[in-house]
């Protein structure tokens, strides 16, 4: 099975996994599996915490206008 190369959740997941690896498990060293996992899943935990929607301010009718620009 291949999966996509340029996907937009393959982007947010390759963003995600970066910032996991920079504030994670970079910055310091677990002694162990247990403490390890500590970290990875209070990082979960506050990353969840911080979420908040996206607010698109593309409407359709910018895209339309987008659409007739490019056309022309």
């Amino acid at each position: 099975m291949h999966t996509p190369v340029h996907a937009s959740w393959l982007n947010q997941q390759e963003i995600y996994f970066g910032l996991v690896q920079r504030k994670v498990l970079t910055p310091a060293a677990a002694h162990d599996l247990a403490q390890l996992e500590h970290r990875i899943l209070a990082f979960e935990a506050h990353s969840r915490a911080r979420g908040r929607p996206f607010a698109w301010r593309f409407t359709r009718a910018d895209f339309e206008r987008r659409l007739h620009e490019l056309a022309a």
